[in-house]
């Protein structure tokens, strides 16, 4: 169930016209096959239908009430990413060495302590 993706739609409650289609129950067995036809154009297969309990309230002062609400469910397998190739782990590019400036020279000293004019 995990590869799966699932979706629920509201099936219908009425049948539509349909022309050439007579009659209440092939209406709505052709309505039915309509919605099926067009998830399945989209990937998605037909599962089961289920009926499930819902409390609705009709105004704002009407107390709740229990109806069915009907849904399709439909699924498909889960379509996964394609995988990316690895990329090759590149060395670090190499740094040049610190260039190592000359010491500051010191001045000459100066020689002699007597001055000649």
């Amino acid at each position: 169930m995990a590869d799966m993706d699932y979706k629920t739609i509201i099936a219908p409650r009425k049948a539509r016209k349909v022309k050439g289609v007579k009659g209440g129950e092939e209406r709505f067995a052709y309505t039915i096959g309509e919605i099926i036809e067009e998830q399945a154009a989209d990937g998605w297969t037909y599962l089961r239908s289920d009926t499930f309990p819902v409390e609705e309230k009709s105004g704002f002062f009407s107390a709740p009430r229990t109806i069915e609400r009907a849904v399709m469910v439909f699924g498909r397998p889960r379509r996964r990413q394609p995988a990316r190739p690895a990329e090759p782990i590149a060395a670090p590019a190499p740094q040049p060495a610190p260039r190592r400036e000359p010491a500051p020279s010191a001045p000459a000293p100066e020689l002699g302590g007597a001055q000649r004019d």
